[in-house]
């Protein structure tokens, strides 16, 4: 018999002797006496097994586990994860950490990358019994499996109680008081029932393909059930055909929808089996309750970067034992009983989709309207325009952009007006560039600091110039020059490529086209009020009256705003009918809060905001359908004058209308 075993045995007659009946012939002097002599030789024992291991059971003070019972890897928790930490600190070539968590007398229950990066080393200094036994010149895991677990119960030794006791309280842990004497705590064995677990495939998912760049995809259903007992499933084993680090990044248990477990899937967190052909993965710690006489279903889900170093299948299966649960009587429970019991499914890593970039305008970029630029010096960052990218498929990054510009500009050079185009991601400033006047373009070249846009995510580019002042001569901005900048989707106007370095060239789509911006030393700001139709009946007759309301401020300068004398037409806010048929024919007056100028025109003054109406009534007329009304036309001045500026939109910029309602026919 060895050393423990005779300890051990040594503790079970305490235990028996401690509850000797009457029945037997010994005295209660005859039973003490024979305590102390068992409890004499236990303390001699005990002191023999301290000198053969070199006095380790005084550096394991602080457990509460007599052995250790289970595996444990990263993310593991409990009583034995703090035991391993003191018998890691134990030793300065092992310790799991020199101050804070985890340090000398500063252990947790959390089996974090540090207490990892300490089990290494443990397995490393005791690599001819851990190790070696695996393989010759096997790597340190930080897993805490069968060979390691051996090697750390030798540091776990049964703690001699005191030869006297008064109570309970003066024995160690495990003993209890007795006629004077520490003896053995009896155990009582547990009162529940024993259970049985079963598991077998989920229907679904079945042969899933999972797209790079994709996370959390459903590739595996296990079906577990507690029959008799109440079943706490503590770990799941998954096997691996192929080394998994080469196709996904991540691998989570869920149970139903609540994720119970997520591995990084890097190398060290799988146990190889068979070199290029079997891989382990171990989730432990897992606390997953199944009910007596129910079932659940526990899903694995992969995450794939964008990037995969392989593509493919890959098979993920149960092998035999590899579901261990905890049932009512403390008795651990193994499913599936053998290897193929519960059959593998494959997952398809697919081949790479290549990214793709479309190109729009952003609703937020400037309507058609004036900039306000000075007469004396450069004006900076007028904004132009707002125009979204949005990558498909995969991450994008953008190296280069042109923009076009078409423009109005009443100098030769336009260069000279135009003097800096930059662009700008939120309020950071990508790149400036300048005006090509030959090509009426602009080319930012963004190779060194590209613009990285995530698969499914839209990037808003803002696009400002800085102008040059307003003079009636010279090589400078003359009033109401103006630019209108677009970005067309194609492979000429941007370079860009995929995660996977795939150059876009006919994934490339869509087109941002702004509008027109004006630059004046002093020029109307125009903006919506409200906008009104309703329908009404004239003798049976569906007609509508309509009513646009804007408001316009004074930039600058008094602006003048014309007042009609002989038709509608002659109106400062002219309006036009928006029909789905003909409907009769729209008329429409003017009215305003503005002051009325020595010219009998409107003026709003320097930093005044007056509201402009129009009403308009639309009759019967033509063939019945749906009419509104639209504001077409804005014509304005900076005197009294009669020359008048006219801003006329082809397709207005539709905040200025009504809605639509039916018109009878005539």
């Amino acid at each position: 018999m060895n050393l423990t075993k005779k300890i051990v045995a040594i503790a079970t007659v305490f235990s028996v002797l401690t509850f000797v009946s009457p029945a037997f012939a010994l005295t209660a002097e005859e039973l003490l006496a024979n305590i102390q002599q068992l409890q004499t030789q236990l303390n001699q024992l005990m002191a023999q097994y301290q000198q053969l291991t070199g006095g380790q059971a005084g550096g394991v003070t602080g457990c509460t586990i007599t052995s250790f019972t289970r595996d444990l890897s990263q993310g593991a928790s409990g009583d034995d994860v703090k035991c391993l930490q003191i018998i890691l600190n134990s030793s300065a070539d092992t310790r799991v950490a020199d101050s804070g968590a985890g340090s000398p007398g500063n252990e947790t229950t959390y089996f974090g990358s540090l207490t990892k990066a300490a089990v290494e080393k443990f397995q490393e200094k005791y690599r001819t019994e851990i190790l070696d036994p695996i393989a010759p010149g096997f790597a340190p895991t930080g897993y805490v499996g069968a060979k390691t677990r051996a090697k750390l119960n030798t540091f776990l030794v049964v703690t001699p109680p005191p030869t006297g006791c008064t109570t309970d309280a003066d024995c160690a842990a495990g003993y209890m008081c007795s006629a004077g004497v520490c003896v053995v705590k009896p155990v009582t064995p547990p009162t529940g029932v024993e259970g049985t677990l079963t598991a077998t495939l989920y229907a679904v998912p079945s042969d899933t393909t999972v797209y790079q760049g994709s996370s959390n995809v459903p590739v595996y259903g296990i079906e577990v059930k507690a029959t008799n007992s109440d079943i706490n499933i503590q770990r799941v084993t998954l096997n691996f055909n192929k080394r998994p680090w080469l196709y996904v990044s991540y691998v989570s248990l869920y149970d139903g929808a609540n994720a119970v477990i997520g591995v990084e899937a890097t190398s060290s967190a799988f146990e190889e089996q068979t070199v290029g052909s079997s891989y382990n993965l171990h989730l432990t710690g897992l606390n997953i309750n199944v009910p007596k006489g129910t079932t659940k279903v526990l899903t694995v889900k992969v995450s794939v970067p964008a990037v995969t170093v392989q593509t493919g299948a890959v098979d993920i299966d149960l092998d035999a034992n590899a579901i261990r649960g905890v049932d009512g009587a403390g008795i651990n429970q193994y499913a599936p009983a053998a290897d193929g019991d519960v059959v593998a499914r494959t997952f398809t890593i697919a081949a790479a989709t290549t990214g793709a970039l479309e190109v729009s305008i952003n609703t937020g970029s400037p309507a058609e309207s004036a900039a306000i630029v000075s007469t004396s010096e450069t004006t900076e960052n007028v904004e132009l325009a707002k125009i979204n990218l949005t990558a498909k498929y995969s991450d994008i990054s953008v190296s280069q952009i042109i923009l076009d510009a078409t423009e109005g500009i009443t100098i030769t050079d336009e260069s000279k007006v135009l003097l800096a185009v930059k662009l700008y991601d939120s309020n950071t400033l990508l790149k400036p560039t300048t005006f090509d006047a030959t090509n009426d373009n602009m080319t930012f070249d963004l190779s060194t600091n590209p613009i990285k846009i995530a698969k499914g995510a839209t990037k808003t580019l803002t696009v400002k110039a800085d102008v040059a002042k307003i003079a009636t001569s010279g090589n400078y901005t003359r009033a109401g020059d103006y630019v209108k900048i677009t970005l067309t989707g194609n492979n000429t106007n941007i370079t860009a490529e995929d995660a996977n370095y795939t150059t876009l060239t006919t994934t490339i789509t869509g087109t941002a086209t702004g509008n027109n911006i004006y630059f004046y030393d002093k020029a109307p700001s125009l903006a919506l009020v409200s906008a009104n139709i309703s329908s009404k009946v004239v003798q049976t007759k569906q007609e509508a009256d309509a009513s646009i309301k804007l408001s316009v401020t004074a930039l600058g300068g008094d602006i003048y705003i014309r007042a009609g004398s002989t038709t509608a037409a002659d109106n400062g806010l002219v309006a036009a009918k928006i029909e789905d048929a003909y409907g009769g024919t729209l008329t429409f007056s003017m009215s305003s809060t503005a002051d009325v100028s020595t010219g009998s025109n409107w003026v709003v003054h320097s930093g005044e905001t007056k509201t402009f109406t129009v009403d308009g009534y639309i009759p019967v007329g033509g063939s019945a359908g749906l009419n509104g009304m639209k504001i077409t036309t804005v014509q304005w001045n900076t005197d009294d004058g009669s020359s008048w500026t006219s801003w006329t939109w082809d397709s207005i910029p539709l905040i200025f209308k009504t809605g639509k309602v039916y018109i009878t026919a005539s």
